[in-house]
């Protein structure tokens, strides 16, 4: 982490649970976005957009469903995943 939140101080309810409620998430997310919808369509060429801009788009796409249909508090961890692929396909010892 680049910065961290001591000393900024909320005098409200609202302001405390704000979308960004530090300065420098504002900032970057305001920085971040006119890089994407204004610098990028304008520079990137055709196999840029083809090749590595519209497949990040759709996985993108698919989990942010994927985090929607799991529930955004109930999600699955990584490690449980992995640890249900390593125990349910297994080869069967007899």
């Amino acid at each position: 982490m680049l910065y961290k939140e001591t000393g900024q101080y909320k005098s409200s309810y609202k302001s405390d649970h704000a979308i960004f409620p530090l300065l420098q998430d504002k900032v970057a997310f305001s920085i971040l976005m006119f890089v994407a919808f204004l610098i990028v369509p304008f520079v990137i060429d055709s196999y840029w957009e083809k090749a590595i801009l519209v497949p990040f788009l759709i996985f993108s796409l698919a989990a942010i469903g994927l985090n929607i249909l799991t529930g955004i508090v109930v999600r699955f961890p990584l490690e449980l995943g992995a640890s249900w692929l390593l125990v349910l396909f297994q080869p069967i010892k007899s």
